[in-house]
């Protein structure tokens, strides 16, 4: 029998050596494996118990969803992506909230959410 090891989407026609130079990477093809990489931080939705960001400490990022999981090389990248419309800081998943908080920091995370245009 053989096992098929799926990639991202995002990833598809990237060579496997790509994603697997990156933690979030490893985790995610480790997992199809029945094996596991720890991330140094996960934050779960507070709206969907299937969402979640696992963090690892080279920076990248897994994120969990009940549709296509991401991972993304650079945490980081993600966070300048993130579309809220109109929500307020406190309107936010408290995902979200907690990965901006982590990744910049408590002061500057709501300064940096109230500043993005």
């Amino acid at each position: 029998m053989t096992l098929e090891i799926r990639k991202p989407a995002a990833w598809a026609k990237l060579p496997f050596e790509q994603l697997l130079a990156i933690e979030a990477g490893q985790a995610y093809v480790a997992e199809q494996l029945g094996g596991k990489v720890e991330p140094v931080a996960t934050f779960r939705s507070s709206r969907s118990s299937s969402c979640s960001y696992d963090v690892f400490e080279d920076g990248s990022l897994w994120f969990h969803s009940n549709g296509d999981d991401e991972v993304w090389e650079d945490a980081s990248d993600l966070t300048r992506e993130m579309e809220f419309g109109d929500l307020s800081w406190d309107e936010i998943d408290s995902m979200d909230r907690d990965l901006l908080v982590h990744l910049v920091g408590e002061k500057d995370a709501k300064f940096f959410y109230e500043s993005r245009p």
